[in-house]
């Protein structure tokens, strides 16, 4: 067993935006961290997306809808936490 053989992560609801795609799912990241920090800090080329689903971004029309997707960083456009989102009522 490993040093780090539990990590506790937060469970982000996320929009992932891609040139021409709309992925909606959820997104691992530390406790108090931030989702920019998935993009900027890490070595890794991918970010994970779980319970994922991927929409035509130009028509809205739902493509696929899978437990796991693997999303290449430098095709993301933008990303947001769904959650904190203006139009969110408290």
């Amino acid at each position: 067993m490993g040093y780090y053989s539990h990590l506790t992560k937060d469970l982000v609801k996320v929009v992932v935006r891609t040139t021409n795609e709309r992925i909606e799912g959820h997104l691992a990241k530390m406790p108090g961290g931030r989702l920019l920090d998935l993009l900027n800090t890490s070595n890794e080329t991918f970010v994970a997306v779980t319970d994922a689903s991927v929409h035509d971004a130009a028509t809205g029309k739902l493509m696929s809808e899978v437990k796991f997707l693997a999303v290449n960083k430098h095709h993301i456009v933008f990303m947001f936490d769904e959650t904190e989102t203006k139009d969110t009522v408290a």
